[in-house]
C-alpha cells in the first residue's frame, strides 16, 4: 500500500504490539538475503541495492554500494549537481552535505532534488519541490485535527488525540495508543500535513526518551 503502509512501525503495530518492556526486532530483506548468504557460503555480501530517486530527470534507477558509501560517488554527473541531494526518503532523511555526505547506515534510498526547469525559490520548503503541498504553519498553532491526517494515517488507534497526548507530552495517554510502536518516520507524514507546524516525530523521540529513563530508574 502507500507510504506508511511499508514502515516497520506500521507492521509493529498490527502484527505484535508492544507495552513496556515487551520488545520486538524488524529487520530488512536486503539483510536476511545476505546473513542467507553469509551461512551458505562464508562469505557477508556488503553492497545493497540502493535507490536513486526524486524528480531529477536521471534519478530513477538503482545502484549497488555499500552502507556508508560517499553518495556523490553513486550519482551521475548532472546529479552531483543538484540543489539537494537526501540520504533516505525524502520524509524522513538528512541532507547529503558535509559531514555527513556519506549513505546512512540503513538508509536504502537516495533523493534526488532539482533539475533542469532550476532551482525552487530559496524560501520555498523542500516538499514543495516534490509537488507536495503541505499545510503552511502559522506561528504557536495548536494541535488542530485536519482531515488531511486522518486519510495519511494507516494504523487502527485514532490519530488526532495519539499526536495531541505527544505534543503536551502525555505519556500514560500516548503509550495506550501505541506510540511504543513507532518511530519518527512513521509521523513523518502528519508533520508534514499538521496546520500547526509542530513535528511530531521530535515529540515521539522525548516521549520515548523519557520513559526509557522512567523504567530504568
Amino acid at each position: 500500500g502507500p507510504h506508511p503502509a511499508g514502515l516497520p512501525g506500521t507492521h509493529i503495530s498490527r502484527l505484535t504490539p508492544l507495552s513496556p518492556g515487551r520488545t520486538a526486532w524488524h529487520v530488512d530483506c536486503q539483510d536476511v538475503i545476505a546473513a542467507g548468504a553469509l551461512l551458505l557460503t562464508g562469505r557477508l555480501p556488503l553492497r545493497r541495492a540502493i535507490a536513486i530517486s526524486g524528480p531529477h530527470p536521471h534519478a530513477a534507477r538503482w545502484v549497488w554500494a555499500p552502507p556508508g558509501a560517499r553518495i556523490r560517488d553513486l550519482l551521475r554527473g548532472a546529479e552531483r549537481d543538484a540543489e539537494w541531494i537526501i540520504s533516505g526518503s525524502p520524509l524522513a532523511g538528512r541532507s547529503a552535505r558535509k559531514p555527513f555526505e556519506h549513505l546512512g547506515r540503513f538508509h536504502r534510498q537516495v533523493t534526488v532534488l532539482g533539475g533542469p526547469s532550476g532551482p525552487s525559490p530559496p524560501e520555498a520548503p523542500w516538499w514543495s519541490r516534490l509537488g507536495l503541498h503541505a499545510a503552511k504553519p502559522g506561528p504557536a498553532l495548536g494541535m488542530v485535527p485536519d482531515a488531511g491526517l486522518e486519510q495519511a494515517w494507516a494504523l487502527d488507534v485514532p490519530v488526532a488525540p495519539l499526536l495531541r497526548a505527544l505534543m503536551v507530552g502525555d505519556l500514560d495517554t500516548a503509550v495506550a495508543l501505541g506510540c511504543l510502536d513507532l518511530g519518527e518516520e512513521d509521523l513523518a507524514l502528519c508533520t508534514l500535513l499538521c496546520p500547526g507546524g509542530h513535528d511530531y516525530g521530535a515529540y515521539l523521540r522525548e516521549a520515548l526518551t523519557r520513559l526509557r529513563e522512567e523504567l530504568a530508574a
